[in-house]
């Protein structure tokens, strides 16, 4: 191949690319994988250079091979291996490590190929496998083979059909398993788009969540929870339902804030003015609190999470009805209502209700009018962990952003042009030009 035919325009293309996981004897959890590119330009090298990310104490990557076969100008290739001292560890945070290698001798035309294998001790994390990259894939496949015994979620992802897909029964070191596998051919590339928040939504993927599995003699033990399970966990936890529990130092500032207002949604309001204006956001997200919430309002300074049920928690002991919303912002990944994971989320907001209209509220961007969430939690859904009716709601755009640009002028007999020009905006827009004037 010069050239991939069907996008003349990729750099690379990944020849085939495959997968066999296997949960072994020893219980724990294997992947090997295969996969060669052809290089049409330079600017396919970075298919190259290859970096895995585990969990130090249970996950392993061994088995490491690579090889590049360079077009020798004659019609044919010769084979340059890769050195066993290319493979590079590094400590990612306290608990991580990235293993990377580069393959050697690239050139335009070129084949790179390389084999690793992954272990992990965890039975939770059997690996995700991905059928799509940025440059076309002519074949990629995987096979799991898992014992019966394991009852394992499976969640494909992506618009596109499967080639192959079947199951079978084998018997593995004795042990009763399924074979599953699936194979999809001529994958397009999956590029950077305008307005795509995160390709992880898109692409075409299947994962794997350990739900149940059976002991002889002990029946079935549960691994996965229900939503219902995970909302009373939250309860229970000191830095999430633990913290929404009555406060004097918060009644008495929730006293003093509303003193003379009568009706519930001027309350409201000067809750949340009072909180987005006086409590200072440190940057970080989340969806369980930092500190107490004594401690958020007397330090003037917190986390959304801190902030954001801090707002609740004053907007109840105003009487005011309101529930967190846990969410996952666009660039965190679209949520997957079969897998109760807390994961999933990385922030909370607050919905509160007044008669019949409901309101959102976000304090940590103090620029922001009650009623709009930032633009990175539009994201779909949220859950509110209620823990005796937990459920999923919608999160429309609240209101779309708008600017409107009057001209008014006079052009004087000589050319000179006398004019004023207004701008107005609202919503999202609104915030934005806050943003940039408060930034000049």
């Amino acid at each position: 191949l010069d050239v991939y035919a069907e996008d003349s325009s990729a750099a690379a293309v990944v020849l085939f690319d495959v997968g066999e996981a296997r949960i072994t004897d020893r219980f724990d959890v294997e992947m090997e994988r295969h996969r060669r590119v052809k290089l049409f330009t330079e600017a396919g090298y970075d298919q190259a250079t290859i970096s895995i990310v585990t969990f130090r104490d249970s996950e392993d990557v061994s088995g490491v091979r690579g090889q590049t076969f360079v077009p020798d100008g004659e019609g044919g290739y010769r084979r340059v291996k890769m050195d066993r001292d290319a493979v590079f560890r590094e400590r990612v945070g306290d608990s991580r490590e990235r293993i990377t290698f580069t393959l050697p001798a690239l050139a335009p035309g070129a084949i790179i190929e390389y084999r690793n294998r992954l272990t992990t001790e965890s039975l939770l994390l059997f690996p995700t496998w991905y059928f799509q990259d940025d440059v076309p894939v002519l074949h990629s496949e995987f096979e799991a083979v898992i014992p019966r015994s394991f009852n394992y979620v499976r969640a494909s992802q992506g618009t596109l059909p499967f080639d192959v897909q079947t199951d079978e029964r084998v018997n593995r070191f004795g042990i009763d398993a399924i074979k599953y596998r699936w194979v999809r051919t001529d994958v397009p590339a999956l590029r950077e788009e305008p307005f795509v928040t995160t390709l992880e939504d898109y692409i075409h993927k299947i994962e794997f969540q350990l739900a149940e599995y059976s002991v002889p003699g002990y029946g079935v033990e549960k691994v996965l929870d229900t939503w219902e399970t995970l909302a009373d966990d939250l309860d229970g936890l000191p830095s999430f339902g633990g913290a929404l529990r009555s406060s004097r130092a918060l009644r008495s500032q929730v006293e003093e804030v509303t003193a003379g207002l009568t009706d519930p949604a001027e309350k409201m309001a000067a809750l949340y003015d009072y909180v987005r204006t006086s409590i200072r956001h440190d940057g970080r997200r989340g969806y369980l609190t930092s500190a107490s919430l004594k401690e958020t309002l007397e330090e003037r300074s917190g986390s959304a999470a801190d902030i954001n049920l801090l707002l609740l928690q004053m907007l109840r002991e105003a009487d005011i009805g309101a529930v967190p919303v846990l969410l996952s912002t666009r660039d965190h990944g679209l949520v997957q209502v079969a897998y109760p994971l807390i994961t999933q989320f990385n922030y909370v907001a607050v919905l509160a209700s007044e008669g019949n209209a409901s309101y959102w509220l976000d304090a940590p961007a103090s620029m922001r009018p009650m009623g709009l969430l930032p633009a990175e939690a539009l994201a779909g859904k949220g859950w509110v962990p209620d823990k005796d009716a937990p459920m999923w709601i919608p999160i429309d755009v609240l209101g779309p952003g708008k600017r409107a640009i009057s001209f008014e002028g006079d052009l004087g007999e000589d050319g000179t042009l006398t004019a004023a020009i207004r701008l107005r905006a609202e919503g999202y827009d609104a915030i934005w030009m806050r943003r940039r004037v408060d930034e000049a």
